[in-house]
């Protein structure tokens, strides 16, 4: 595994077992848009490094953000990976459950399209 690899899936591992005391038979749920910028979770989970440390994570994609807001509010879910903005720009109140423990990129709108090589260029008209 890259270095770099190891340190994107720590750091996310770091942050979902911040969310609350973890113990052998924790379960971390979390919801998220769907966006490639939460890959890491991805290659943590396949690489076994939560569970290594006895978390098994549910991971699950929801784009409407008052479905996000209401699971968090019942206590269906732990976790819920937006962007740092898009969590303090949400409706709040004094009621309103969640913080923010960390970040797992910088962006200033560097996202991008991969493509395999056999695509060389996009037609934008």
């Amino acid at each position: 595994m890259r270095h770099r690899d190891r340190i994107a899936a720590f750091a996310v591992l770091g942050l979902l077992a911040l969310s609350a005391p973890a113990s052998a038979a924790d379960k971390i749920r979390v919801l998220a848009p769907t966006w490639p910028g939460f890959a890491p979770v991805f290659v943590a989970m396949d690489k076994g490094y939560f569970k290594s440390q006895g978390l098994e994570v549910d991971m699950r994609f929801e784009d409407d953000r008052s479905n996000v807001m209401a699971a968090m509010a019942r206590g269906d879910i732990e976790v819920d990976m937006r962007t740092v903005g898009e969590h303090q720009g949400r409706p709040r109140d004094a009621s309103t459950p969640g913080i923010i423990i960390g970040t797992i990129d910088k962006s200033v709108g560097g996202d991008g399209v991969i493509a395999d090589g056999s695509i060389s260029s996009v037609d934008w008209r």
